[in-house]
Formats: structure tokens, C-alpha cells, sequence
């Protein structure tokens, strides 16, 4: 996330509307681009923490994480750039996020279902799976 923000402070067209340079950082959606790198952080420490034991649990943990991390962590960063770039009302700009919440969630339940496909498909990666009990006991 790092290197992709570089990438778009130099000037790469990469975000919506092919936007790109120093602007977008000043902008009242920063806040959001700030997050982006917060957000896979928490992301990956939650997948990481939380259970994987059987493809099922993979895909729980999967969404969890992804909804922690993708969805909280994500937002309460961009509310913020709202608020302190925007000069938006806390209200408002919580307010203003609503509308994504369900396809952001529809976004957290489609990675459940590719970590459960991929455990169950791969069961000797660390991923998750019945293969991962048997390595462990040995």
C-alpha cells in the first residue's frame, strides 16, 4: 500500500477519475488514503491472530479481518480527513459512508468464500485445513 501511495504522489493516474500527484493528500478523501496502509495492517494482524484451524474457521477469521480492518479501521480514518479537511460535522460525515457499508461488506463475505475455496483446496498451506492438524501433531 506504501509503494502504491508513492506511486500516486508522484503523479500516477491510479485512484478514480484517473487522479493522481500531492493534491489527492490535501483533498477532503485523504483521510481514506492515509487509512489504506493502517487498514491492510490491521487487516493482516487479525488474519494472522485470529483461527484457521478448518477451511470454515479460515473464512470466519477471513471476514472478520476484513471487516475490522477494511471497514472500521478504513472508515474511522477517512471520517477523520472528512472532518478535519471537509470541515464536515462528525454527524455528516459518518453519514456520508453509510451508503458504501453494504458493498463493503458484500466485499468481506466474497474474501470469506476465496479463503474457504483456497483452504480447502490447498489443506497442506498454512492457510488452514485438515492437513495443517496432522503436521502439527507430528
Amino acid at each position: 500500500m506504501l509503494v502504491f501511495l508513492v506511486a500516486v504522489a508522484v503523479g500516477l493516474p491510479l485512484l478514480s477519475g484517473g487522479r493522481g500527484g500531492l493534491g489527492v493528500f490535501v483533498a477532503p478523501t485523504a483521510g481514506y488514503l492515509v487509512g489504506w496502509p493502517l487498514a491492510a495492517l490491521v487487516t493482516g494482524w487479525l488474519m494472522a491472530w485470529l483461527p484457521k484451524s478448518t477451511p470454515l474457521r479460515a473464512a470466519c477469521s477471513a471476514f472478520m479481518a476484513s471487516a475490522v480492518g477494511g471497514i472500521a479501521v478504513l472508515y474511522v480514518c477517512g471520517i477523520a480527513g472528512l472532518v478535519w479537511i471537509a470541515k464536515l460535522p462528525l454527524t455528516q460525515a459518518m453519514w456520508a459512508n453509510v451508503a458504501f457499508i453494504p458493498g463493503d461488506l458484500l466485499k468481506c463475505a466474497l474474501t470469506a468464500l476465496v479463503v474457504h475455496s483456497i483452504a480447502r483446496a490447498m489443506p497442506d498451506w498454512r492457510l488452514g485445513g485438515v492437513a495443517q492438524k496432522k503436521f502439527y501433531s507430528n
